[in-house]
């Protein structure tokens, strides 16, 4: 099983990389050095700036999360925490996921039990897609306006919205009602009476029984982290927009919008660091508002780069914690 993880991770970055030299190419070196030289410093200062305030409201969103969990916990704590469990994801081919169990084992330094730390990690990107559809959603309509679609893409996107929309709220009144969703979905499948999945749902169970003691006992707490997420949406089209400045283009709201989403995608592809993925969204993207491949290659490049000094500080707070992979505390050699 961990011979075919490796030989799995080795396949999705030789492919990544595959992909990005082949872009490098196709955008030309010399055009790509050339954007990379007119970069502004004081742009490039501000876009660091926004990035680490944003980086500061997850965490304090997510010890929020915490605190209406019934645990308090030290805020620069979770600071490192999320920057480890950033880097794990960032690293591993798992649709920038895999570092979410892995956070939640972290807190047990702060006395939060697993399943409580997995409610709130859980919760976490709940209200982080939440938000996502919100604004996507407006910027969905904003790209059909500005592109003058035809009337077959709106009906597309309508019916994707309340089809979206439908199950989210579901999910959301289920939580609120306190019923157990993933043990009636294994029940009605049949999939109960296998004893590894059983022990399984179970172990899901626990984790959804604490997301709806939150959802429908701590609504001011719910209200304050919406809040929040929304804030910090504003703050990374902000962020985005500031990017756009440092390669020396103006971008438009709808541009911003776009972007956003080509980056949300590209993070979707299992390749570590979404590899190529990223760097081909935006070159295309920026191709299609009439840029040229090299602008958008250097700003796929700019948000790779933000990316990489995260993960550089998460495998920093790594090692000088002396923690493994999966959340183990290494043994001292004597």
């Amino acid at each position: 099983m961990l011979i075919k993880k490796i030989i799995i991770t080795i396949l999705s970055i030789a492919f990544g990389l595959g992909l990005f030299f082949w872009l490098i190419g196709l955008a030309g070196v010399q055009e790509i050095v050339n954007t990379f030289l007119h970069i502004s410093i004081w742009w490039s200062l501000l876009f660091l700036l926004i990035s680490v305030i944003i980086d500061l409201m997850v965490t304090l969103r997510w010890q929020i999360l915490i605190k209406y969990h019934g645990y308090k916990t030290h805020f620069w704590d979770l600071v490192k925490y999320r920057l480890m469990g950033y880097a794990v994801s960032y690293i591993t081919p798992t649709a920038h996921i895999g570092g979410e169990p892995f956070k939640a084992i972290l807190l047990k330094e702060q006395g939060v039990p697993t399943t409580t730390g997995l409610s709130t990690v859980f919760l976490d990107r709940i209200l982080e897609f939440t938000a996502a559809l919100f604004f996507g959603t407006i910027g969905m309509f904003m790209v059909l306006v500005s592109f003058k679609a035809q009337w077959v893409s709106w009906i597309l996107m309508l019916v994707a919205f309340i089809v979206t929309v439908f199950l989210v709220f579901k999910f959301y009144a289920k939580l609120n009602k306190e019923e157990k969703m993933f043990i009636s979905l294994a029940t009605k499948f049949g999939l109960m009476r296998f004893g590894w999945i059983k022990s399984i749902v179970k172990k899901i169970d626990e984790v959804e029984v604490a997301m709806s003691r939150f959802m429908s006992g701590s609504k001011r707490g719910m209200i304050i982290v919406l809040s929040m997420s929304g804030i910090m949406w504003t703050l990374m089209f902000c962020e985005y927009g500031v990017a756009l400045k440092m390669v020396g283009h103006n971008g438009t709201l709808v541009q911003i919008f776009l972007i956003g989403v080509f980056i949300g995608l590209s993070y979707l592809v299992p390749v570590p660091g979404a590899i190529g993925s990223l760097e081909g969204g935006q070159l295309s993207l920026f191709k299609l508002m009439g840029q040229s491949a090299s602008l958008g290659l250097v700003f796929g490049l700019v948000i790779r780069g933000r990316d990489m000094l995260r993960t550089f500080v998460g495998v920093i707070f790594l090692s000088i914690s002396g923690v493994g992979w999966f959340g183990k505390k290494k043994p001292h050699k004597k």
